[in-house]
């Protein structure tokens, strides 16, 4: 045991929230905001273990959802560290079996996201949304502005210039910033009229965000930590009197991943999510062709019946990937650990190791169009839009349809540093993981960094690191300057 006994009890989550709600909201969250802005980014720090970026967000939700401005009761230094130091010791009760396994996986969705930049998920989104091409009719050109009042790009431009702004004010946004500080100086597309048009789609008030909060779907008792968190579409709170808060800027950032802009999309176009498989596959494709694979099949139509094999069948040399693309986006279940995840697997991932078993079957039968393919090492790889971090556990799959070869599932994240490798390298690090039962303990991507080429994992994919130069990173390095200055008219 470390630490006093104070820090090592036990702490109910109801005792944390009792914590919470002796301070205002309007009192609390500018507080939360300046510690969160101060935070070291995208890399572990000390300061983590009592002040965590992930906390900032948890307890500025709480705080709106619990708290009343009836309350009078400073927040000052102590009570910070003691709202923070309950938050990390709060618990509803520790589940067994896949429970806890589970609720293990929600502190990855938690966490894992404020230790890695998300700059090249933003170039992504751009790539991927509108930069590469698809094959179906029924799938119209899409024009952004339906959904997002912007044009895609214009939409991470200005919400990449909002997360600078708002860390540069210590977690506060001045509205009259973009006009006054003449940010269309540094990007056309930065005028106040289009920063207005984003802002009040990431910006609510205490009560819409305790309504949309509350009409939300519930999670476990033990996973109340994790439960839905409006600060995710609306990361802006606007308490009146000009005072914009974001408890954590770096939500705003967020607001440019793919993820986010799904259910913007969805809401008024029905057939997004299809859309959405469309690109993941076309875009698994392009990536396969930047490994330069030179033996790339997209799926192969056979039989009577038209039916069709897996998304991508690419050979190597010995090796054969079986390669299927799901888009499906994950509810809040599945990121809070809860029950609902194990459904998630069956239903997504379960039909992908389905669909590379039946593959696999035809290039072992006498399946005409596949017979190239036959004895050849098979190794399954199903590509997700987004991690899923129980996916590769054998806790999870042993329940699972099984595929007959070796299968690791990955993000396109994780792809794209698998094809940044090469074909070679690739093929390596994939059969090295897939043949060593101890790397389905770790995340896909821990387990290629612990397998693949040192030298290669020091630089990026170039699709994706084009894709931000030309975009937001042509500019961003001006937002340096307009975010000292705020630093600077916050300290005045």
């Amino acid at each position: 045991m470390s630490g006093s006994l104070e820090d090592n009890r036990t702490v109910r989550m109801s005792e944390y929230r009792q914590a919470v709600r002796r301070h205002a909201p309007s009192e609390l969250l500018p507080k939360i905001a300046m510690i969160a802005s101060k935070l070291r980014e995208y890399e572990f720090d000390p300061s983590w273990k009592l002040f965590s970026p992930w906390g900032a967000a948890a307890i500025a939700r709480d705080s709106l959802v619990y708290g009343t401005e009836y309350r009078s009761t400073p927040a000052d230094e102590r009570a910070l560290r003691k709202i923070f130091r309950l938050f990390n010791q709060a618990e509803g009760g520790i589940p067994e079996g896949k429970e806890l396994w589970l609720m293990m996986t929600a502190f990855l969705y938690e966490q894992g996201h404020y230790q890695d930049t998300p700059l090249h998920d933003i170039a992504r989104t751009l790539v991927l949304l509108r930069d590469t091409p698809i094959s179906a009719p029924e799938i119209p050109d899409r024009d952004w502005t339906e959904i997002l009042g912007v044009d895609l790009e214009q939409w991470l431009i200005i919400v990449f210039a909002l997360a600078t702004a708002t860390k540069g004010g210590g977690g506060r946004f001045d509205p009259a910033s973009p006009e006054r500080d003449a940010w269309q100086k540094l990007n056309p597309a930065l005028s106040s009229h289009l920063v207005n048009v984003v802002v009040q789609q990431l910006v609510c008030t205490p009560r819409e965000f305790r309504e949309r909060t509350l009409s939300a779907p519930d999670v476990a008792e033990h996973l109340g930590r994790f439960a839905y968190n409006q600060l995710n579409s609306t990361p802006l709170i606007d308490f009146g009197d000009e005072t914009v808060v974001a408890p954590q800027y770096l939500l705003i950032l967020r607001c440019m991943l793919i993820e986010n802009i799904f259910y913007r999309a969805t809401r008024k176009w029905k057939v997004f999510p299809e859309e959405l498989g469309y690109r993941v596959e076309a875009y698994t494709g392009r990536q396969l062709e930047y490994a330069e694979f030179t033996d790339i099949q997209p799926e192969i139509t056979y039989g009577r019946e038209n039916k069709k094999s897996v998304d991508w069948l690419v050979s190597h040399e010995d090796t054969v990937l079986l390669i299927e693309c799901k888009a499906a986006k994950q509810n809040l279940d599945v990121r809070a650990g809860g029950l609902g995840a194990l459904e998630y697997l069956e239903s997504r991932v379960g039909k992908a190791r389905d669909q590379i078993a039946k593959t696999l079957k035809l290039i072992n039968g006498d399946q005409e169009e596949f017979t190239k393919y036959k004895g050849l090492d098979s190794i399954g790889l199903i590509v997700t839009a987004e991690p899923v971090h129980m996916a590769n556990e054998s806790t999870f799959i042993e329940g699972l349809p099984q595929t007959g070869c070796p299968t690791l599932v990955v993000s396109l994240r994780e792809l794209e540093i698998l094809c940044h490798l090469g074909a070679d390298e690739m093929i390596r690090t994939l059969r090295t993981i897939v043949s060593d039962p101890a790397f389905n303990t770790l995340s896909a991507v821990h387990a290629i960094r612990q397998v693949a080429d040192p030298d290669r994992m020091l630089t990026h994919n170039r699709i994706i690191e084009e894709a931000f130069d030309k975009t937001v990173g042509v500019w961003s390095p001006r937002l340096g300057k307009l975010s000292d200055d705020l630093a600077l008219v916050d300290k005045d």
